[in-house]
């Protein structure tokens, strides 16, 4: 597992530098995560970019990021104690998650309170994305 693990990283990696998150993401979850504490520098990079991607590059395949999150979702599962409230990348990963899930089924207010939950993770979420998308909520459950 140590070698397949050394491999599975390394091949992370490189699908990040090329700017390829969903199957980077993918990787994780077909290979096996490795281990969280002994890989956390990886794991951090790997949620920073994708919950650090524009609202253009959600956009261009919407449905793409979505299943992307749930998937990150699912391996920071696999690979951490998946009931680690201290764990901020796996807490941001789920908000994130859950924030969608009600977006796609009509629940506008649990949504608009995951967006505002996701303005603490601003280490891991740009501040300016987080704070768009909180603001937007809010203004359209205004009207």
């Amino acid at each position: 597992p140590g070698l397949l693990s050394n491999y599975i990283v390394k091949r992370v990696e490189e699908l990040l530098h090329s700017g390829d998150l969903r199957n980077a993401v993918a990787v994780l979850s077909k290979q096996g995560a490795p281990d969280f504490s002994e890989n956390t520098d990886m794991y951090r990079t790997v949620v920073r970019a994708v919950l650090g991607c524009n609202k253009a590059e959600e956009k261009d395949s919407d449905k793409d990021f979505v299943n992307t999150v749930r998937l990150l979702k699912r391996v920071l599962h696999s690979a951490t104690n998946a009931y680690d409230h201290n764990n901020k990348e796996l807490m941001a990963v789920h908000y994130t998650s859950i924030m969608h899930e009600c977006i796609e089924r009509n629940l506008p207010d649990i949504a608009l309170k995951c967006a505002i939950t996701l303005l603490r993770y601003s280490s891991i979420i740009p501040q300016d994305k987080a704070m768009f998308v909180a603001g937007t909520m809010c203004k359209e459950r205004r009207q």
